[in-house]
């Protein structure tokens, strides 16, 4: 489960950082690769690794969580068809 709640903070209020790392999600699921900070991305990789789970899940449930954190459409129906597929572990 994603838990945006326990994000550390990262120059800014708590509402700032839950919000980048939302944005930072949809913009490695849209574009497969991000260039940020290697503390940033220590923070983003169990968030990744839990959407690709509730992705691979692919109940309804899973698919509002999806789209609750997921920001566009078309990353949302990128990770739930073709990177699922692709990244099968």
């Amino acid at each position: 489960m994603v838990n945006l709640g326990s994000i550390t903070s990262f120059r800014g209020t708590r509402k700032h950082s839950k919000a980048m790392f939302r944005t930072m999600m949809t913009s490695l699921i849209e574009h497969e690769r991000i260039r940020t900070t290697v503390g940033k991305a220590k923070v983003l990789t169990p968030m990744i690794n839990s959407l690709f789970y509730q992705a691979k899940r692919n109940t309804w449930q899973s698919k509002l969580k999806i789209q609750s954190l997921i920001r566009t459409k078309f990353a949302q129906q990128k990770l739930m068809t073709n990177l699922v597929r692709q990244y099968k572990y």
